[in-house]
């Protein structure tokens, strides 16, 4: 509906590994179910994936790991698809150029992650969990893949 009623609108969506965003849930919410999450975490990657197919110049797609591991590359190709200048308030939280810190309420604080964080998440999810995950998010990770390689 955004798209039909605003065709100049840009939309980002910002994909975060169902085993790491699994296991970040968890901690807010300790008795969500692995294959709960999967199942949404689908839904809303699949939706994003071809809203972005069908309007690539509205509609974009950033994994999160490109952000954490390569955030200046990411982040240039984002304010070229945008029309604006990179800068290097772009490579941290900031709201009109300000560098955000502490709590923003009622969503909390934002964080700083690293891929570090993101794969020490990913190893507290158990086996059954993995298992869980991997085969219910593993046709949308494969398309996402295939997608984010062209």
């Amino acid at each position: 509906r955004i798209l039909a009623v605003f065709p100049d609108v840009k939309m980002l969506h910002v994909v975060r590994s169902p085993f790491t965003g699994f296991a970040d849930m968890r901690r807010r919410h300790s008795t969500i179910q692995a294959s709960s999450y999967a199942l949404k975490w689908t839904h809303v990657n699949t939706v994003a994936l071809h809203w972005a197919g069908k309007y690539p110049e509205s509609f974009r797609l950033v994994m999160l790991d490109e952000l954490l591991s390569n955030r200046r590359v990411a982040m240039t190709r984002v304010a070229e698809w945008l029309g604006i200048e990179f800068q290097e308030c772009l490579l941290n939280p900031s709201w009109d150029g300000e560098l955000i810190e502490g709590l923003i309420l009622p969503f909390g604080g934002v964080s700083t992650r690293s891929l570090s964080d993101e794969r020490k998440l990913e190893s507290s999810n158990s086996s059954v969990e993995k298992g869980e995950l991997d085969a219910l998010t593993l046709a949308t990770r494969t398309l996402l893949g295939e997608f984010s390689s062209k």
